[in-house]
């Protein structure tokens, strides 16, 4: 299977703790090359990051990156287990 990678949101909303965030993915767009998808990201970052903010409006910042599914879920579950201690 090709590992796929994605451009992920991490919101920051003002009562998220610890400066902990929530992951978005939009999984309908996604890239077979890990550069691919930075170089999108870096081209069009200030109009998705606009987007982003826009769909997400509570949230006060957003942060974007590109990583593979795996990794999303190893940090969302990180996140949660985190926030359960």
């Amino acid at each position: 299977m090709t590992t796929k990678f994605f451009i992920i949101a991490f919101l920051f909303y003002p009562w998220s703790v610890e400066d902990k965030p929530h992951l978005v993915i939009n999984k309908a767009i996604y890239f077979n090359e890990y550069s691919q998808c930075i170089y999108v990201l870096e081209e069009n970052r200030e109009g998705l990051q606009e987007s982003v903010l826009s769909k997400y409006p509570m949230a006060t910042e957003a942060h974007l990156n590109c990583m593979d599914l795996e990794t999303a879920d190893k940090m969302r579950k990180e996140i949660i287990n985190e926030e359960d201690t």
